[in-house]
């Protein structure tokens, strides 16, 4: 699948890439090694190239919010097991950390902070 997914971005079919590196990062989240690099070209590529939800959200809500729940779910475990990882994953990871503060600070999405703010 990860080749699949090479295929798809080289043709700059970023719909089909988004749909198959998502799923290789839900499917191998323990796998480091596959789920980093998988998350972080479908955020990359659901912010510039995705298309929006039905009930609204924008291509670019949509990105940081899997982008998030991802850094979110994985912080602990990538705190725990970052020795043990190669660099290039150890700085995927951070760079997709650091993408989403990015996100949040261009107040372009609404963060997660905000919505619970706003749900209150």
């Amino acid at each position: 699948q990860q080749l699949l997914a090479q295929a798809y971005d080289e043709q700059k079919n970023y719909l089909k890439c988004i749909a198959i590196n998502s799923n290789l990062a839900g499917n191998n989240r323990s796998n480091w090694d596959v789920s980093v690099p998988a998350m972080n070209r479908a955020t990359e590529l659901m912010w510039a190239h995705g298309t929006a939800a039905k009930d609204g959200r924008s291509k670019q809500q949509l990105a940081y919010e899997v982008a998030a729940r991802y850094i979110k779910s994985s912080r602990a475990a990538f705190d725990e097991h970052k020795d043990e990882m190669s660099e290039i994953v150890r700085t995927t990871w951070k760079r997709i950390d650091a993408r989403v503060m990015k996100w949040e600070d261009s107040g372009k999405i609404q963060t997660f902070a905000e919505m619970e703010k706003n749900n209150k």
